[in-house]
């Protein structure tokens, strides 16, 4: 619970306009969430019944086109959905799912995933639970998350399932998830009991995994990959296409309270454009429209920076998508 804010707010920053979702927090825990929480995000209480149940609900309960599943100890990139719904809008496969390269949160380290080959899903699980999926795809096929999975490795086993059903993978070739790995959760009981899960796996496709059995599909329509014809921009919260960046931006350092941990948004007096900073090397300097920068350095917290050369990150941008329709983050 004591990440769940930072993982709304990363989802309240979206940016580039897209705003057109619906935030649904599935309480498993059996208690009562504690945390007073944003009035936007609909709770739904749930027995203690598991990660999986807790998703399937949000699957069947969410009203949005497309679904994507955020841990409570994860969070997004302020630029995830934009970039998401707009390789699903313009991809040309029949049953896609988008996914991303990601930051491991704890220390800035960036993980590059490999371009979407079918067959690699049966070996590991190669991308994090944080993909896009059409909601009514999932359920036609009749793709749930399997509840008997109480102790990890459901998020394999929902890949095989998507995976065995033809579904098809397209990877945005930039760092979209913040993933937290070390949260003392479920995460390192999962660990533990890899071997065993794995068995129980193999044993559940087994005709899968023998050899002249079933074979797994091909994608269809798109033969999967990445997307292609992406432009760089700099990381921060904010898309700066065909802005003269020297002119129109500055870099501005966040230096907050040392009591303040974790990721905070910022909305500049200026533009009304949302920044998120943390204390982390991949938070703490960011590029703002020049109209925002004497707002935030008014709030306390900020100081310009210049001549500042902020890091660059492979983040990438691609034509401005129609207006979106709705999506469910769950």
């Amino acid at each position: 619970e004591k990440y769940l804010i930072d993982a709304l707010d990363s989802v309240q920053a979206q940016s580039v306009g897209f705003y057109n979702w619906e935030a649904l927090v599935v309480n498993d825990t059996g208690g009562r969430i504690k945390t007073r929480l944003p009035p936007w995000a609909g709770v739904i209480p749930n027995v203690r019944s598991g990660v999986s149940a807790a998703r399937n609900t949000g699957t069947w309960l969410g009203t949005g086109e497309y679904v994507l599943y955020l841990d409570a100890d994860d969070y997004l990139h302020p630029e995830a959905l934009y970039h998401m719904y707009n390789v699903m809008k313009t991809c040309t496969c029949d049953k896609p799912f988008i996914y991303s390269d990601w930051y491991e949160a704890e220390t800035g380290g960036k993980h590059i995933i490999g371009d979407y080959q079918p067959i690699d899903v049966l070996g590991r699980l190669p991308f994090p639970v944080t993909c896009l999926y059409n909601r009514s795809q999932l359920i036609d096929n009749h793709i749930a998350w399997d509840e008997s999975f109480r102790e990890g490795w459901e998020d394999w086993d929902f890949a095989i399932q998507c995976v065995t059903k033809g579904f098809c993978g397209v990877r945005v070739p930039a760092p979209l998830l913040h993933y937290r790995l070390n949260t003392g959760t479920l995460r390192t009981t999962a660990q533990s009991n890899k071997d065993g899960i794995k068995r129980k796996i193999r044993d559940k496709y087994l005709a899968y995994y023998t050899p002249g059995g079933k074979q797994v599909p091909g994608c269809g329509g798109c033969g999967g990959g990445r997307y292609p014809n992406l432009i760089s921009y700099h990381s921060g919260a904010t898309v700066f296409e065909g802005v003269d960046l020297d002119k129109e931006t500055t870099f501005v350092q966040y230096n907050p309270p040392p009591d303040w941990t974790g990721i905070r948004t910022f909305v500049g007096r200026g533009t009304g454009n949302r920044y998120r900073f943390g204390t982390d090397e991949q938070n703490r300097v960011r590029r703002v429209f020049n109209a925002d920068v004497q707002g935030l350095v008014d709030i306390g917290y900020f100081s310009p920076l210049s001549g500042a050369v902020g890091t660059l990150s492979p983040l990438q941008s691609g034509p401005a998508p129609d207006v979106p329709t709705e999506s469910t983050v769950a």
